[in-house]
């Protein structure tokens, strides 16, 4: 949702939870639709601005910000943190993972860039066919990769 991520703000779903968060508060929250409650999950201290935040596996919570990366495991509390290389990109807010690698895009550079897990510092462009992304929205990384241009896919 483009209006979601430009407030920095959002939902996404980490294994079985649907977790809310608030970048500009540090805030976030595991919402439980059977008993209608919203619960706050412990930030620590040491988290860094972040922009966006998306599940990195099951219990892991990757909190993106401007080049570093705190990932917070949320059944200990625990807290990563790590940089991030500079992306060769301009406007990467927009961010995705799957099997550990993040992966985020420019449509003005029209690239898709990957932070692989044990090279983070060092992103590279994926794409390796010539697309045109100047009306990209979003993205998404599975087995398969899918963008969300002009509000289809």
């Amino acid at each position: 949702v483009p209006a979601a991520r430009s407030d920095r703000a959002g939902l996404f779903k980490a294994g079985d939870e649907i977790i809310f968060y608030n970048a500009a508060a540090k805030q976030l929250a595991k919402i439980d639709i059977a008993n209608a409650a919203v619960i706050a999950i412990n930030v620590p201290d040491n988290i860094r601005p972040f922009k966006t935040a998306l599940a990195y596996d099951n219990n892991v919570i990757a909190l993106v910000g401007d080049n570093t990366l705190d990932l917070l495991d949320i059944g200990n509390g625990k807290i990563t943190n790590k940089d991030l290389g500079a992306a060769p990109v301009k406007n990467n807010d927009i961010f995705t993972s799957y099997a550990k690698n993040l992966y985020t895009f420019s449509a003005t550079d029209n690239a898709i860039i990957r932070y692989r897990e044990n090279e983070l510092a060092n992103p590279q462009p994926w794409l390796k066919e010539d697309y045109n992304l100047a009306k990209t929205y979003d993205l998404l990384v599975d087995a398969q990769i899918y963008l969300l241009t002009d509000l289809s896919i």
